[in-house]
């Protein structure tokens, strides 16, 4: 977490800030050094409300139009409407303190790569579940500041509940499959958007970390959201299969058997299996599908069926494309994640119509530079060498000029009553 600095005020200096200092590998020779005191300071990761004198987790983004400095691709990458006001930030960052100073809402900033973000007091979500135990939490460290508190902060995710309700936009029906939940963070855009969403990931931890977030929990209770934990395969010929976690970086978990001299660094599970035909079969044809399931995104592509396609469905393996014409798509765009970014994570890009980038025929992506049968998300320059850039293949039914005369219509006899209650009209692509 980047460090947040207090605004000029009164504010005291704890253990818990010099072992944060120890715990960022930077130390000062001298406490009574003005310029060591100053990083000291801008290294501690609290947040003071204005005046108040105690340290604090919970902080909320504002707007400065006139002020902001951010960069055209830093507003791109914003996770929130309501972000942000950055100033560029030197050593001393008077520019931020000055600023802060001027800004009615501001009570601290945040410092990280030379930028400097100002933050404002919590607007707290007060009916989301789960929000009194981040208050506490917030309570109990602006009496005691410590490493513990900070943890349990971010393990119960209380950031999403300090700018207000989520789930504001009207919902509209359109029903998202998410296969690859991993970190939650597709799906969470698709239900602040207004859609609805089928997740599905093969790790159970990454669906019970995903459902502590308050959007996602709201969003299950009503009935917006099904997070499913079980694999995705071509043919579901076994109820379950064998799953590698990996205990450290999740992204590398598998249903492949790990090579020997890494297979310690694993711990194999077994997981209920699917296919994304029968998922179709249950929950009904999706407006639009996002297919990122770490190599085996072909398994869930080629298992869907002609007469039962998403109006848009995007794979992080651009090589589906030709099996994408055969079953009818028409239009292609190639979405790169360094640039389709939010909340500086790579991003599958949203909704297709919104991603980065024109809609093209298939021979204009077969002429990507990154479309290549031989080096997958890798591009070869002029000189040899080897550029890798991951991209989502997004594709859609309507032609590259729009035309949509032979999209078919789907019947709501499709849908399964189990995700939409009876007072729904389930969606279909129209």
């Amino acid at each position: 977490m980047p460090a947040l600095v207090a605004r000029p005020g009164k504010s005291k200096l704890t253990g818990e800030h010099l072992q944060l200092l120890c715990f960022r590998g930077r130390r000062c020779d001298s406490i009574m050094n003005s310029l060591c005191l100053v990083s000291l300071l801008a290294t501690v990761v609290s947040s003071t409300p204005r005046h108040s004198g105690k340290p604090s987790l919970a902080q909320s983004d504002f707007r400065c139009p006139l002020r902001d400095q951010s960069t055209r691709e830093m507003r791109a990458d914003s996770e929130s409407e309501r972000c942000c006001c950055r100033v560029l930030c030197d050593d001393l960052c008077a520019a931020a303190s000055n600023a802060c100073s001027a800004e009615p809402s501001c009570v601290g900033f945040r410092r990280a790569h030379g930028w400097a973000t100002l933050k404002a007091a919590p607007e707290w979500w007060d009916s989301a579940p789960g929000v009194n135990k981040c208050r506490q939490i917030e309570q109990a460290y602006t009496m005691q500041a410590s490493v513990a508190l900070r943890k349990a902060w971010q393990s119960r995710h209380c950031d999403d509940y300090t700018s207000g309700d989520r789930l504001t936009v009207n919902r509209t029906r359109n029903l998202i499959f998410d296969i690859g939940f991993h970190s939650g963070d597709d799906t969470l855009f698709f239900l602040e958007r207004g859609h609805d969403v089928v997740a599905v990931d093969a790790n159970p931890s990454m669906i019970q970390d995903g459902l502590r977030r308050p959007a996602m929990r709201l969003a299950e209770r009503v009935g917006r959201l099904r997070a499913i934990a079980t694999g995705v395969v071509n043919v579901a010929s076994n109820q379950s299969m064998k799953f590698y976690l990996h205990r450290r970086v999740t992204e590398w978990s598998t249903f492949k058997t790990p090579p020997a001299l890494k297979l310690s660094e694993f711990d194999p599970i077994n997981v209920p299996v699917t296919t994304c035909r029968d998922l179709i079969q249950t929950y009904g044809v999706p407006y639009y599908m996002k297919v990122d399931i770490e190599g085996l995104d072909a398994a869930c592509v080629q298992s869907i069926e002609s007469d039962h396609l998403p109006l848009y469905i995007s794979t992080e393996d651009p090589l589906q494309l030709e099996h994408l014409l055969a079953l009818g798509y028409r239009s292609f765009k190639m979405v790169s994640q360094a640039r389709a970014r939010r909340g500086q994570r790579q991003f599958s890009g949203g909704m297709p119509e919104e991603s980065p980038g024109p809609w093209v025929d298939a021979a204009g992506i077969r002429a990507h530079p990154f479309f290549s049968i031989a080096h997958m998300h890798v591009r070869i320059d002029d000189k040899g060498n080897r550029i890798r850039e991951e991209h989502d293949l997004h594709a859609r039914l309507a032609s590259p000029d729009g035309d949509t005369t032979n999209i078919p219509k789907y019947r709501h006899s499709l849908h399964n009553d189990s995700f939409y209650s009876s007072q729904d009209n389930p969606p279909y692509v129209s």
